[in-house]
């Protein structure tokens, strides 16, 4: 069996490799599906509230900070903590033994990875949608029901 690396990593200490997909936290498409809402209101009667949504679809444009929460590259993912701005969790592909996407009723969805060496790791995202095509592509074969 091969040598489990360490996967709590800084993120300065990321191996240089290509990113395939980096999945944000910035909901931009629902921003301006918001904006433009409140532009179609804007030629209405209800004019003050298309002002006003458009106003704060902007301003979510302008400052909601767009994190990265999951990165794929060639060889391994890379989950990126909320808490900890300076350090993420690095799981090399050939090292993963199963995955599985969880979705519950009044609970966000997650994957739920297993590992070789018996650990698990619970990966949350904001839009797991388009995080699942990836871990297929990637982990296709040790997928589970």
């Amino acid at each position: 069996m091969a040598e489990i690396k360490d996967r709590r990593i800084r993120i300065n200490n990321i191996p240089k490799s290509k990113v395939r997909f980096r999945l944000t936290s910035k909901p931009i498409l629902m921003f301006l599906l918001i904006g433009l809402g409140g532009i179609l209101l804007v030629n209405t009667d209800a004019n003050l509230i298309g002002y006003f949504i458009v106003i704060v679809a902007v301003f979510l444009l302008i400052f909601t900070p767009n994190e990265t929460r999951l990165a794929y590259y060639d060889n391994f993912l890379v989950y990126y903590f909320l808490e900890e701005k300076d350090m993420c969790l690095i799981i090399y592909y050939n090292e993963v033994k199963s995955w599985r996407y969880e979705k519950n009723i009044g609970r966000e969805a997650y994957f739920l990875i297993g590992t070789n060496d018996e650990a698990r790791y619970e990966i949350n995202v904001a839009n797991p949608k388009k995080a699942l095509p990836w871990f297929r592509h990637f982990l296709k074969d040790q997928e589970v029901s």
